[in-house]
């Protein structure tokens, strides 16, 4: 089992990438074979091995959802950035 990372953009010290690494570094630390796939989805990653059954696919959502998500054959997890807090834009 691989754990895929997947982002749209992959910037030294933007938030979304830094929440990417530090988890890709947490994973190897515990074992785990990792991947972070830092490009939209495309057709061809529907039949790519990488994206096959026995994997995990962790999509950063920051902005919009990538239509191909959908169509990919392994397991996904949903990782929504950029939710605040109502609270914080009180007066």
């Amino acid at each position: 089992m691989k754990i895929i990372q997947v982002v749209a953009s992959l910037a030294e010290g933007a938030g979304v990438s830094s929440v990417v690494m530090s988890l890709d570094a947490m994973w190897r630390r515990q074992g785990y074979e990792t991947v972070i796939y830092n490009q939209r989805l495309n057709v061809q990653a529907v039949n790519d091995p990488l994206f096959s059954e026995e994997n995990i696919v962790i999509y950063h959502l920051a902005l919009t959802v990538d239509p191909m998500l959908r169509y990919l054959k392994c397991r996904k997890i949903l990782a929504f950035h950029n939710i605040t807090d109502p609270r914080l834009f009180r007066e």
